[in-house]
């Protein structure tokens, strides 16, 4: 993540220079940063991962992961769904994202207009324009990338965003004052009500980040904690009964290599398919497993139910989960409450 904002910004420095009129810095400040760039571009080539399987693509080149995932005539719905990600992970730096509901997205993406809002008036005052370039050239980046952005995606971003969201409300505070103090009665009641409504949200707002900081989070990583404790299990019985030369299909191929030193891939969804919401064409992705399992030699799949972070949602979980749990193709080896381990039947 720090090399991808950092090419970001190094772009950013020389367009900067070079519209401040400053042509010989921005050359002297390219040649200086271009041997880095050019010698990892290189150095990624020469040890490039020659395949056409976009489940390795997806893990050894992120050009050719886009070319496989973008779809030229679905762009609009990928730019009009990256903008909606991109303002609710910008505000979702300020109201965590705990949960899915509109009314949070809402208030998110409404901290986040008045973040640009205020970003912007800061650089008509002369400060912060190289930031705020560096966060025009990264946004454009995000919005026509083929995953939608998150709050993990804008953080490089939070200071000047935060910045910008403090000016703003100084900009607010200055004509609520105004308006409190207008002769016309009815502007000082809309004026107190906005300054109460704007209060409570500021208040909700700490609130949150208090919640989450002292109970979300540490309840949070406890569940995982304790899921993956379970989940061992199956790690443990896999170590011990599947044979060295296993290979499986599991949505967590790393970690299962990692706990039980037997080979596995997983199906990585397109994305397509998400930015379509074609949720009966993802759950067929995830349950129709005979054809991707072939093609790669897999003999036996791991799960450990569908994952959200994926872009499932409760519906599409439900109906994977039912699928699996009822594959006429699948024969339970070893079942816990985080996974169960299956052998493929047609591998039989």
């Amino acid at each position: 993540m720090t090399r991808s904002a950092g090419v970001v910004l190094l772009g950013a420095a020389v367009i900067y220079l070079w519209i401040r009129k400053q042509r010989c810095g921005a050359l002297l400040f390219a040649a200086g940063m271009l041997p880095f760039a050019a010698g990892w571009m290189l150095w990624s080539r020469l040890n490039h991962v020659v395949t056409n399987d976009p489940s390795l693509v997806y893990y050894t080149d992120y050009f050719r992961n886009e070319m496989y995932t973008l779809s030229l005539p679905d762009l609009h719905l990928y730019i009009w769904k990256n903008l909606d990600a991109l303002l609710w992970g910008l505000g979702g730096l300020i109201v965590p994202k705990v949960t899915g509901s509109w009314l949070l997205k809402i208030l998110a993406e409404v901290i986040a207009v008045a973040m640009i809002s205020g970003v912007v008036r800061m650089v008509r005052r002369g400060y912060g324009f190289l930031y705020a370039l560096y966060v025009v050239l990264g946004s454009a980046l995000l919005v026509v990338c083929s995953f939608p952005a998150n709050e993990r995606l804008v953080l490089p971003w939070f200071p000047v965003a935060l910045a910008g969201l403090l000016v703003e409300v100084e900009h607010f505070s200055a004509i609520l004052r105004a308006s409190l103090g207008h002769k016309d009665r009815s502007q000082r009641v809309v004026a107190a009500a906005f300054a109460g409504i704007s209060a409570a949200i500021a208040v909700g707002a700490i609130a949150l980040e208090i919640y989450v900081g002292l109970v979300f989070m540490p309840q949070d990583a406890q569940q995982h904690r304790a899921r993956n404790a379970i989940r061992g299990q199956a790690y443990e019985w896999a170590r011990t009964n599947l044979p060295p030369d296993s290979a499986l299909l599991s949505s967590d191929d790393v970690l299962f290599y990692l706990n039980t030193g037997r080979r596995a891939m997983s199906p990585i969804l397109p994305t397509q398919l998400w930015y379509r919401e074609d949720r009966d064409g993802i759950v067929r992705w995830f349950t129709d497993l005979q054809p991707f399992a072939q093609e790669h030699g897999l003999k036996y799949f791991e799960f450990a139910g569908a994952d959200p972070g994926l872009g499932i949602d409760d519906q599409a979980a439900a109906d994977i989960e039912r699928k699996i749990r009822h594959h006429p193709d699948l024969t339970p080896l070893y079942s816990t409450q985080a996974a169960s381990l299956y052998r493929l039947r047609w591998q039989n």
